[in-house]
């Protein structure tokens, strides 16, 4: 006697059903997992100054406390080379301005300049930036 077993159609759908959901939640794990990932190893934003300065001399470095932010070439002094500086937007941001003109004042004294002549600022939705000449008396 050959007896044959029949599986309901139903519990064959359920069971499909059941191995379907389980992959594609394994799949939505695994996804969140490696966002979750991305999202712990992405560095944040750095709000500090950065900036690059051209010397056209080199001279001795000095003490950025002596640099003095200018608004002319002064008599008898040269030009020693340009910079800019930039810096990202942060909301609670105060002094963009003063914090733009402090590094641009680190970056003249690394060349040996003891003035900065701001020749523009600028700002996008993203960064402020300052270009400047660097001289020497």
């Amino acid at each position: 006697m050959n007896a044959s077993v029949s599986i309901p159609v139903t519990s064959l759908s359920q069971q499909m059903w059941l191995v379907y959901f389980r992959q594609n939640l394994l799949a939505a794990l695994l996804i969140a997992l490696v966002v979750g990932l991305f999202l712990l190893l992405t560095p944040g934003t750095d709000y500090q100054p950065r900036g690059i300065v051209f010397p056209w001399q080199k001279q001795k470095a000095n003490d950025d406390q002596v640099v003095a932010v200018l608004t002319a070439l002064p008599s008898g002094a040269r030009v020693i080379g340009n910079l800019r500086v930039e810096l990202a937007m942060a909301a609670e941001m105060s002094d963009p301005r003063q914090r733009l003109t402090g590094y641009a004042r680190l970056l003249a004294a690394s060349i040996g300049g003891n003035g900065v002549i701001v020749t523009g600022y600028a700002s996008s939705e993203k960064i402020y930036l300052l270009e400047a000449y660097v001289v020497k008396n």
